[in-house]
């Protein structure tokens, strides 16, 4: 029987507050060792900044070429509340060091911080040093926060690269730690050593924008409690931050429970008499622009444009937001139409049909995303709702892959969004294999998600969840070719091919089968997957290859219901516990993967259950005291002979290492001494074995204090459980063969009769 769910440890664990004890105690007394400033670029400068590149969030700077053109206040707006916050930056007798900018969506937050940063940088005593702008479709993943602040400091600093760059040379692995880790890696242990800012301003600024954007509230409120963490235990720090978001209530909560006195708060108002002038001086500046862009639109006979009575609509209308004012202008100025006149009477039917209640501020807003979706065609609607699956569903994919995945050609996917530029960011074909679709505000992925807003444009989440994982079926079952039984990633059909140069079909596959993995239990029980049981019959036979162990964190998700009831009826899967688990059967030539996870979630105490912290297993100094031998296996250096390849598996995954046993002294030592530890944690810790030739892999996992553990063996059967197997496999066919139905006597016996 495969370990069921324990729902009220899983509630608990959900519900689990945020650990109230200081990442900061200890924090003092020790020291950097062999830190030298480079002064020439070395292969460990290059590798060490590139590795924080790599797992860097892409686009996240101000000046990124991801977000241009970005949102900025327009000439002569926002003066007021742009004024405090640079009054409040240039305040040397500043009392707190984290501003928080807060109000609701659309009133500008994004651009007022897009400005500050643009102004501050060109200045000849610039103090901004890093800038995150979330996003909830592209960059929002937390376990990359602090290591994107880092890239942008060592980029900025020599002192702070020489630190960076000589604690990565010893631990690469800080950039897989957990959130609290890599904050005491990347900002606190160099304030403390003060190396972050030698020779350089005694204050320095970063920029936190959207922070509601960002993945998971547990992670939004755990960033603000550090950052306030370290603001109150090191009031001397050179770092002052500034956060923005929504006024959400837990990004409430976790500012106060820092305490009044430790944090400022700047509400953007929305419809403050100042913010309804700057929206209708934007109004006023963008139709001039219109006008004289489209000038052969108007004839002579058009004194002003627009009317008196249609600014003041619009303008009422707004009642201060900018994004309304953004998306009207986006609207009436749009390519695909080239018609301003025409576009500006259709937003004036809209304003004069549609009321504005409280429970609805957007209604308007509303109105006229439903106006832009009514010019899409039915037929190019369910194209572009496959495009949005990237931030509806699991599916993390560049614009260039969604189309492959869901059979959509390059020229259906501009034709079908061709109508959409003014709402959604639709990426040139040069750089769609980089970068995907996305609306240009999250205030239409509110109204697509409601569908009381969106009516028929509603995106349901099941029915997406639903088109995806038809749609990896598909792919998986593709890639199976039936004339050799083996896995054939070239068989995949692309409907937008890159070239040879790029391995479009792995990533697709990697991308297909996690997705399957990872599908909620409601949605696999509905759709099935009865068409795959070749595909994992193959799949189960290059297990143990390197390739395959790639997706050693996912192929857990095989052993969860239902998924592991098919493995088990097409004899794919089967379970053994801990203390029956033959160790000698290991092959030891091949790698065996171990896994480290900083959060449990729901998977993992589903699938491993009753594991228990043990004395030992705790947050000592800078680094987590694991058991032996993992914490000699996940602490071993590069250079180590026996060390064989290490990967970031996901935003999940704290850390990962694949590691050659036979070529690792003492292994059968370690093994024995994990063994007796798994088994005192957990004595009916569950292994899972998949496949069903003769070699196959065995997944196991156990849990202690906030970290859990995975591990992968290649494993070999041995010959009396193949000799068994194989007589069990002969009598149940010998079963079947004497026990006949009284129909399949029937034909036998007229078959005969017949001859």
């Amino acid at each position: 029987m495969m370990a069921q769910s324990n729902s009220r440890s899983l509630q608990n664990l959900r519900n689990a507050p945020l650990s109230s004890g200081s990442i900061f105690e200890n924090a003092h007394g020790f020291k950097i060792d062999n830190l030298t400033m480079m002064g020439q670029s070395t292969d460990n400068d290059k590798e060490a900044i590139r590795l924080l590149d790599k797992e860097s969030l892409r686009g996240a700077e101000f000046d990124s070429s991801e977000r241009d053109p970005p949102p900025r206040c327009h000439p002569g707006t926002r003066l007021d509340t742009s004024g405090e916050i640079q009054s409040w930056i240039d305040d040397l007798a500043r009392t707190v060091s984290i501003l928080w900018l807060d109000g609701p969506a659309g009133v500008g937050k994004s651009a007022i911080i897009q400005t500050i940063s643009e102004r501050d940088s060109e200045s000849s005593n610039s103090i901004l040093a890093a800038t995150l702008f979330f996003s909830k479709a592209r960059r929002h993943d937390p376990q990359r926060v602090f290591v994107t602040i880092a890239y942008q400091l060592a980029q900025k600093y020599p002192s702070y690269r020489a630190y960076v760059v000589d604690m990565l040379t010893r631990d690469p692995r800080i950039v897989h730690k957990s959130m609290r880790e890599q904050f005491k890696h990347f900002i606190l242990q160099p304030i403390i050593a003060k190396v972050l800012f030698n020779g350089h301003h005694e204050t320095i600024l970063i920029a936190l924008d959207g922070l509601d954007e960002c993945k998971g509230e547990r992670a939004q409120q755990e960033i603000v409690s550090l950052i306030g963490q370290l603001v109150t235990e090191h009031p001397t720090s050179p770092i002052i931050w500034i956060i923005t978001s929504r006024p959400e209530p837990h990004i409430r909560s976790a500012f106060k429970k820092l305490g009044e006195a430790n944090y400022r708060e700047l509400l953007v108002p929305v419809d403050s008499d100042q913010a309804c002038q700057d929206v209708e001086r934007y109004l006023h500046d963008k139709f001039q622009e219109i006008r004289v862009e489209y000038s052969t639109s108007f004839p002579t006979s058009i004194t002003q444009w627009p009317s008196e009575v249609q600014f003041t609509k619009i303008a009422n209308r707004a009642y201060g937001m900018f994004i309304f004012a953004s998306t009207i202008i986006q609207f009436i100025c749009d390519t695909a139409y080239a018609n301003p006149i025409s576009q500006l009477e259709k937003v004036i039917c809209i304003i004069d049909r549609i009321s504005v209640s409280e429970s609805n501020p957007f209604a308007t807003l509303d109105a006229l995303y439903t106006e832009i979706l009514s010019a899409v065609s039915d037929e190019h609607w369910c194209i572009v709702k496959d495009l949005l699956h990237r931030a509806s569903t699991i599916l993390a994919l560049e614009l260039v892959n969604i189309c492959c995945v869901f059979s959509v050609t390059q020229a259906e996917a501009y034709a079908a969004l061709h109508k959409l530029h003014s709402i959604i960011r639709v990426p040139e074909p040069e750089v769609a294999k980089v970068t995907n679709t996305g609306p240009y505000h999250a205030s239409f992925w509110d109204y697509l998600h409601h569908q009381s807003r969106s009516g028929v444009f509603h995106l349901d989440r099941d029915y997406l969840h639903r088109r995806a994982f038809k749609c990896a079926t598909r792919i998986l079952a593709e890639s199976y070719n039936p004339i050799n039984n083996l896995i054939d990633k070239e068989r995949i059909h692309l409907t937008w091919p890159l070239g040879q140069s790029y391995d479009q079909h792995s990533d697709i596959f990697r991308d297909m089968l996690e997705a399957f993995m990872r599908m909620g239990a409601d949605v696999i029980e509905e759709c099935g997957f009865d068409e795959l049981s070749q595909f994992f019959q193959a799949l189960c036979l290059t297990l143990p290859s390197q390739d395959i162990l790639y997706h050693t964190v996912d192929l857990i998700g095989l052993a969860i219901e239902p998924i592991s009831l098919k493995l088990l009826n097409w004899g794919l899967l089967s379970e053994t516990d801990i203390q029956s688990f033959n160790f000698h059967s290991i092959n030891v030539n091949k790698e065996m993967n171990v896994t480290s996870f900083g959060e449990l979630d729901d998977l993992w105490p589903t699938l491993f259950e009753g594991g228990h912290s043990r004395d030992g297993f705790r947050h000592r100094e800078f680094d987590i005291e694991f058991p032996d031998p993992i914490g000699r296996f996940m602490r071993i250096s590069t250079t180590d002979t026996y060390w064989h390849d290490y990967e970031s598996l996901g935003s999940e995954c704290d850390s990962s290492c694949d590691i050659i046993l036979s070529k690792c002294p003492d292994w059968k030592a370690h093994i024995q001494e994990q063994l007796a530890t798994v088994t005192v944690v957990n004595p009916q810790c569950p292994v899972y074995i998949l496949g069903n030739g003769k070699e196959r892999l065995a997944l196991m996992g156990f849990e202690f204090s906030d970290q859990f553990w995975i591990y992968i063996f290649p494993y070999v059967q041995p010959e009396k459980e193949a000799s068994a197997e194989t007589l069990a496999k002969d009598t149940k066919k010998s079963k079947r063969r004497r026990t006949k139905t009284p129909t399949e006597g029937t034909r036998r016996s007229k078959r005969l009769r017949t001859g």
